[in-house]
């Protein structure tokens, strides 16, 4: 910031010294106050210029700023959601999942290569999640709901998917056994580690 009222002072201190040069090679002679008005008036423009790019910078060093601190509150939110999640309670389990849902950590890609090995998530609704890339080598999702989840390229060796619904889910280079997604209850238009569509229910 110190840097950018350097910048602008001396923006204004050339403006002025501009204005003034100008001034003196407009007229020859004249009066003092005549060639003040004639100084002020060039003076004028270039003031408003220096302060229309002060404001402009100094709006977007506090957008940039914002913006860094808003990344980073969510950076530490995601963190203390998975802590939570990796406790095995249910009820933290439950307030973490509503906290992922509600602030769209569970849906933006913010998991993106977590690491949940070893947790268990029974019984959970994580509809349209992206755990895409994350490390979810056995997890126990019995019975969860992951429709249109992002698993493309997740870890899901020793999985438990008994019982999971996985319609249309992307599972894309997923590392997981075809006797796992054996298990599921549905797989509906699920993108298999092949790429391919699963055709049937």
């Amino acid at each position: 910031m110190k840097v950018l009222y350097l910048v602008i002072a001396s923006l204004f201190i050339g403006s002025v010294a501009l204005a003034f040069a100008l001034t003196l090679s407009s007229k020859e002679q004249l009066s003092l106050q005549v060639f003040l008005a004639e100084f002020f008036s060039s003076l004028g423009g270039e003031v408003i210029g220096a302060v229309a790019v002060f404001l402009l910078m100094e709006w977007k060093l506090k957008k940039i700023d914002a913006e860094s601190t808003k990344k980073s509150q969510k950076i530490d939110l995601c963190k203390k959601i998975v802590s939570l999640l990796k406790t095995n309670s249910r009820d933290l389990q439950i307030e973490a999942i509503s906290l992922a849902r509600s602030t769209g950590i569970l849906f933006d890609g913010s998991f993106e290569g977590v690491n949940l090995q070893g947790v268990s998530l029974r019984e959970h609704q994580l509809d349209g999640s992206n755990f895409r890339g994350c490390c979810l080598a056995g997890v126990d999702f019995f019975g969860s709901s992951l429709n249109a989840a992002n698993l493309q390229g997740a870890d899901l060796t020793n999985a438990n998917l008994q019982n999971v619904s996985l319609s249309w889910a992307n599972l894309y280079q997923a590392k997981v056994s075809h006797s796992q997604l054996e298990k599921s209850s549905v797989l509906w238009k699920a993108i298999l580690p092949s790429g391919q569509e699963f055709e049937r229910g």
